[in-house]
């Protein structure tokens, strides 16, 4: 935070005459003797600040000075602005704001070359609104609490220490020290429900040495038997081929179609895996284990019983 209040005390110095450390420090809800401290920081990182005491006094900066000529080179404005547009994209306006401001402050106009967008097609309300409490939790060092459902649809109350949010397969978690598994795990936020955040507040150093002491398992982690598998999957699903599958683990054959192989590390034998393959459709086939196509048909008939059950009771 200290980083985005420096910038911004500079953004104002540098289209105001003079300001006072009392006026800073009411802006930003700190105190002035933490205005005065990031004066010696900017001072220090060659920024040109002078202080005046006394009736029409205040704090100005030299006039005519550039920052992108003393303070950070090209290199590191790019940096900063990218930086900037990936947090734009989890939907935080104020990094917008930054973003703008310093588009001004380094007199760039190239600065929005690059659209960062991690939510997913459809309605996301719910994870916009998890993601929005957990960000303000996490950097207030905040207690949370929520409903969470696991995947095989468990509901439990869970109470937070929230350390950070984190984007993996598609996906947004918070990863965070559960006070109910005694343990850091990673909680997806599709699943949070009914998320609150707390008044009571954690120390991050307490935080910093459970994280250290436990070791860390995801909450979303399917259980069930590793196994590799074996697919045939039929040419006219090349979309899903590319998008859902590591190059290394499929290969064209000669009519076209694919043969897929995959990692038993990522592939649990559970009914998560099941439901995964049956949204293929008729589209692919299981070539091996022999086990897994079994359970595969075995599936398939009762979602057929279930259909030829519901239509005799519809007459």
């Amino acid at each position: 935070m200290q980083v985005e209040r420096l910038f911004e005390i500079v953004f104002i110095l540098l289209h105001k005459e003079k300001v006072t450390a009392k006026w800073l420090a009411e802006k930003f809800e700190v105190s002035t003797r933490t205005i005065y401290r990031d004066l010696d920081t900017l001072s220090s990182a060659g920024i040109p600040i002078y202080t005046n005491k006394g009736n029409g006094g205040g704090i100005s900066i030299l006039e005519g000075f550039k920052l992108e000529k003393t303070f950070l080179s090209e290199a590191e404005q790019n940096d900063i602005l990218f930086g900037l547009q990936c947090l734009e994209a989890t939907g935080y306006t104020e990094r917008s704001q930054a973003l703008n401001k310093l588009g001004q402050l380094f007199r760039r106009e190239d600065y929005n070359w690059l659209q960062v967008d991690f939510t997913p097609w459809g309605d996301q309300g719910n994870v916009e609104n998890n993601f929005n409490v957990l960000r303000h939790s996490i950097i207030h060092r905040q207690v949370v609490t929520f409903e969470y459902y696991s995947g095989m649809g468990e509901k439990t109350k869970r109470c937070i220490w929230p350390y950070r949010l984190v984007f993996k397969g598609k996906a947004w978690y918070v990863e965070g020290y559960c006070l109910l598994r005694k343990a850091i795990r990673l909680f997806k936020l599709t699943r949070i429900r009914q998320i609150e955040q707390r008044e009571e507040g954690f120390q991050i150093e307490v935080l910093e040495e459970k994280r250290k002491e436990v070791k860390e398992q995801p909450e979303t982690k399917p259980e069930g038997n590793l196994i590799s598998i074996r697919l045939w999957v039929s040419k006219t699903l090349a979309y899903r081929i590319y998008d859902e599958f590591e190059v290394e683990q499929v290969k064209l054959l000669e009519d076209g179609n694919f043969q897929v192989d995959l990692d038993y590390i990522e592939y649990p034998e559970d009914d998560w895996l099941y439901h995964y393959l049956l949204s293929f459709g008729k589209e692919i086939e299981v070539k091996s284990p022999e086990s897994v196509r079994i359970k595969l048909k075995e599936n398939i008939q009762a979602i057929l019983q279930f259909y030829n059950e519901a239509g005799a009771l519809q007459k």
